[in-house]
């Protein structure tokens, strides 16, 4: 083996004694060489440790071999389990993944999008915490290779992944009603993301099924953080009248008011029912486990990357919206709650 300066075919041409071209031809599978020519060739690579530059070639060709997945927390379990879907499914495929976390940074998103205009990326499989931004979707607009997952971008013609968002906050209402509750708050994400607006557009028609309406004081936006959920649960508990359950509609924002109430003393669910939104992989081992609203993250970050794979290669994408089914997971953080006609008789 040959230490110090990696080897070139420079160097494996001079060994073998056959020019740059035949060489270069021959172990890119180009051309088939006589056998003893064939084996100079061979015998030069094991003994020189050539190793050749598969990203010269790859680019030579006007391709990485590699993709960028954009997303806004990696800390958040949800986007963690989404981004090692897309790095199995793109492996399987011979595709590397350039992982670009933004920390809900809108500079940050611009800068990793510039990656794609400089060709230094073949795709992008894009989740953006910054819907409404004019830059963004001009950027978007200007490159072709581009599947958003998980929220909408407006103006922009891309393939989309979405969860059934509006049905997921249909069903959880429904089930908090169900339960007999009707003083039921509504923590939502950022008020211009397609999740939010769809999960919240579930949630009133849940209730308007039942004569209902919700009510403005018990409905709050803000981020996808657990602490967003603790802050606006601490602000519902200091109220006149609290509500007697509320929908997170995320996980993360769960965990949030799971904390605020142990802070109040108010037991979850005998005091407060809760419901979140994701179905995160430690929902179950909270105490109590978490009725939820199961999308999968793995399946988006999946069907995110095969789609991105086949506009890559050219394919043809016959569906630019795919919706993808959610279900509601009952365990113990949803407590029936008692008419106050039960509570009279039982006080007889």
């Amino acid at each position: 083996m040959r230490l110090g300066k990696p080897t070139t075919i420079r160097d494996v041409a001079k060994a073998s004694e056959l020019s740059i071209t035949s060489v270069s031809r021959y172990l890119n599978g180009d051309i088939v060489l006589p056998r003893t020519s064939a084996s100079r060739i061979d015998r030069a690579v094991r003994e020189l440790n050539y190793q050749p530059n598969r990203l010269a070639r790859n680019l030579s060709l006007g391709q990485s071999k590699m993709i960028g997945l954009i997303i806004p927390d990696i800390s958040n379990p949800f986007f963690a389990t989404l981004a090692c879907a897309v790095e199995e499914v793109a492996f399987k495929a011979g595709y590397g993944v350039l992982l670009c976390n933004t920390q809900n940074d809108r500079s940050r998103e611009l800068s990793y999008l510039q990656l794609l205009s400089g060709r230094q990326l073949d795709g992008i499989v894009f989740l953006t915490s910054h819907a409404g931004d004019p830059e963004l979707a001009e950027i978007l607009r200007q490159n072709r290779n581009v599947v958003l997952i998980d929220e909408d971008v407006a103006g922009v013609s891309a393939p989309r992944i979405f969860s059934e968002n509006r049905t997921g906050g249909y069903l959880a209402t429904r089930h908090l009603l169900d339960y007999g509750h009707r003083q039921i708050a509504f923590i939502g994400g950022p008020r211009n993301l397609l999740s939010t607006q769809e999960r919240f557009t579930g949630f009133k028609n849940a209730l308007e099924e039942r004569g209902l309406k919700s009510n403005p004081k018990l409905v709050r936006f803000g981020p996808y953080t657990s602490d967003f959920g603790r802050e606006t649960a601490l602000a519902f508990f200091g109220a006149t009248r609290r509500p007697t359950a509320i929908f997170a509609s995320s996980d993360y924002v769960a965990l949030g008011v799971l904390n605020a109430a142990h802070l109040s003393g108010l037991k979850i669910p005998d005091a407060l029912s809760l419901i979140g939104f994701d179905d995160m992989p430690l929902a179950e081992l909270l105490q109590p486990p978490l009725t939820t609203i199961r999308q999968s993250a793995r399946e988006l970050g999946a069907q995110g990357t095969r789609v991105l794979l086949k506009v890559i290669a050219g394919a043809k994408v016959e569906l630019m919206e795919t919706r993808l089914p959610v279900t509601l997971i009952s365990r113990d953080s949803v407590h029936k709650l008692q008419s106050e006609t039960q509570t009279a008789k039982k006080g007889e």
